[in-house]
C-alpha cells in the first residue's frame, strides 16, 4: 500500500542514515581521542619534566657557608614562570623554607603544603583556591622537598579541547544527516520510479484482463451449458471446455486479487466506507457459511464468539479478511482433522484466534508466509487452486484498520493465525 511504500523508503534512508553516522562517530573518535591524547602526554609530560627540573635545582653556598642567589625560574621574571615555589618542610611536617618568585603570605603555603601531604602520591595535581597545581615530592636530606607549578592554564587547555571536539562532532552529525538526506532522496529516486511504475503496470494490466477474462468465462459457461444439454454432445469437448472453464476462474480470480493489491498500493486509504460495526454477529455468520465447506470434508469446526464485540472499520474488507483465513484453515487440513476458531476481547482489543490441526509450517517459513505469491509447498498449492495472494491480501487489509495479523505453528501438530484489532469503547459486552 501507498503508506508501506513510503515507510519502506523511509527505512531505507534511516539505514543509509545510521550507517554513516556509525562511520563518522567512530572516525571523530579516533581522531579526537587520538589528538587528545597526544596533546594530554605532551603537556604533562612537559610538566613533570619541568617538575624534576626545578626540583633539582639547589641554592650555590659560597666559601662561607652563605647561600648565593637562587638560579632560575626564581630569579628572573619571566611570565611563564611565575607561579613556580618550592617548599622544604621537616619530619613533622613542620614549614622551613619557601621559595617563590611571587609574593605570597606564609598562610597560602602552609595550606597547599598541608594538602600535598594528604596525598598518596609524590606527585599529582591538586585544585586550590580556584587554580590547578601540579607538584612533586621528595625527601633530601632528612627534609620533606615539595616543588609546585600552577598548571591551570593546561587544564583548562585540555577541557576546552573536549567542548571543542563535542561541539564539532555535533556539527558534524548535523551536516552528515543533512548531506545524507539529499544524497539518499537522490539515489532512492529511481528505485521509487520504478515501483511506481511497477505497482502502474500491475493496475493496468489487471484492468485490461478484467473485461476479457470476464467475456471468456461467460462465453466457456454457455459453452458448457449447451454441451450439457446437447445430446448428441462430445464427452471430451465437454471436459475440455469445463478445464477451460475452472482456469478462466482461477484467472479471473488472479487478476481480482492483483487488482485489489494495486488499489491498496496506489491509495494511501483503500478501506473505503468505515462504520462502527458487531464484529461478533460478523464472525458467528461466515462460521455458519463456512461450517457446509468443513462438513464436506469431514472436519471437526468449532467456534466460540463474545458476545457484542465491535470494531471501527470496513465491515466487507474484514469479513473478506475472516474468510481468507477460515478458508485457508479448511483447504490445509486432513480429513478428520480440528479447526478451532475464537473471537474474544483482549484488553483494548478484539482477538481473532483460527487454529487447525495438520502438517504445519516450519520456522523457516513463517517469516516469509505474508509476502505476495509466497508458496510453501507448489504441488499443493496448485492443487488447491491458491495463488498465494491471500493472507497477503488479509495483512494488508489488518494493517490499514491498526491491527495486527500473526501466525504460530507447530510442525506436524497445527497452525494458528491471530489477528488484534482496536474495539470500540463502550459497545463490547460487559
Amino acid at each position: 500500500m501507498f503508506w508501506r511504500k513510503i515507510k519502506m523508503f523511509r527505512q531505507l534512508k534511516l539505514r543509509i542514515l545510521w550507517t554513516n553516522l556509525i562511520i563518522l562517530t567512530i572516525l571523530v573518535f579516533i581522531t579526537f581521542s587520538s589528538t587528545y591524547m597526544l596533546t594530554y602526554k605532551l603537556i604533562y609530560d612537559g610538566i613533570e619534566k619541568e617538575l624534576h627540573r626545578i626540583s633539582e635545582t639547589r641554592p650555590k653556598v659560597d666559601d662561607q657557608g652563605r647561600e648565593q642567589p637562587p638560579e632560575p625560574p626564581f630569579s628572573e621574571p619571566n611570565p611563564e614562570r611565575m607561579a613556580v615555589f618550592k617548599l622544604t618542610a621537616s619530619p613533622k611536617g613542620d614549614l622551613i623554607r619557601s621559595d617563590a618568585f611571587f609574593d605570597a603570605d606564609m598562610a597560602f603555603f602552609e595550606a597547599i603544603k598541608d594538602l600535598a601531604m594528604t596525598q598518596e602520591s609524590t606527585k599529582g595535581i591538586l585544585s586550590y583556591e580556584g587554580n590547578k597545581w601540579a607538584f612533586i615530592y621528595k625527601e633530601v636530606n632528612g627534609m620533606l622537598d615539595y616543588t609546585f607549578i600552577d598548571v591551570s592554564a593546561q587544564v583548562t587547555l585540555l577541557e576546552n579541547m573536549v567542548y571543542v571536539f563535542f561541539g564539532v562532532f555535533l556539527g558534524s552529525v548535523v551536516l552528515v544527516v543533512l548531506i545524507s538526506n539529499y544524497l539518499t532522496s537522490t539515489a532512492t529516486k529511481p528505485i521509487r520510479d520504478a515501483f511506481d511504475r511497477q505497482k502502474q503496470f500491475v493496475s493496468d494490466a489487471s484492468h485490461e484482463l478484467k473485461t476479457p477474462i470476464a467475456i471468456i468465462q461467460t462465453t466457456t459457461d454457455l459453452l458448457v451449458s449447451e454441451a450439457r444439454t446437447t445430446p448428441q454432445g462430445d464427452s471430451h469437448s465437454l471436459v475440455w471446455l469445463e478445464n477451460i472453464k475452472a482456469e478462466t476462474e482461477k484467472m479471473g480470480r488472479l487478476t481480482k486479487d492483483l487488482l485489489y493489491l494495486a488499489q491498496i498500493d496506489h491509495r494511501e486509504n483503500s478501506l473505503g466506507r468505515l462504520a462502527d460495526f458487531d464484529m461478533s454477529e460478523c464472525i458467528e455468520a461466515i462460521a455458519l457459511s463456512m461450517e457446509v465447506l468443513a462438513f464436506e470434508k469431514q472436519l471437526n469446526f468449532d467456534y466460540e464468539s463474545e458476545k457484542g464485540l465491535w470494531i471501527h472499520g470496513n465491515r466487507e474488507q474484514l469479513t473478506e479478511t475472516v474468510r481468507i483465513l477460515l478458508d485457508n484453515a479448511i483447504r490445509y487440513t486432513d480429513s478428520g482433522g480440528r479447526i478451532k476458531l475464537t473471537f474474544v476481547k483482549s484488553g483494548m482489543n478484539c482477538e481473532l484466534a483460527i487454529e487447525n490441526t495438520g502438517e504445519g509450517i516450519t520456522a523457516e517459513h513463517l517469516p516469509h508466509l505474508f509476502d505476495r505469491f509466497y508458496r510453501i509447498d507448489q504441488s499443493r498449492n496448485r492443487e488447491s487452486q491458491s495463488h498465494g495472494l491471500g493472507l497477503a491480501i488479509a495483512k494488508e487489509i489488518v494493517e490499514q484498520h491498526d491491527g495486527k495479523l500473526g501466525c504460530s505453528s507447530e510442525p506436524g501438530i497445527s497452525t494458528k493465525f491471530t489477528v488484534k484489532l482496536p474495539s470500540v469503547a463502550g459497545k463490547s459486552s460487559n
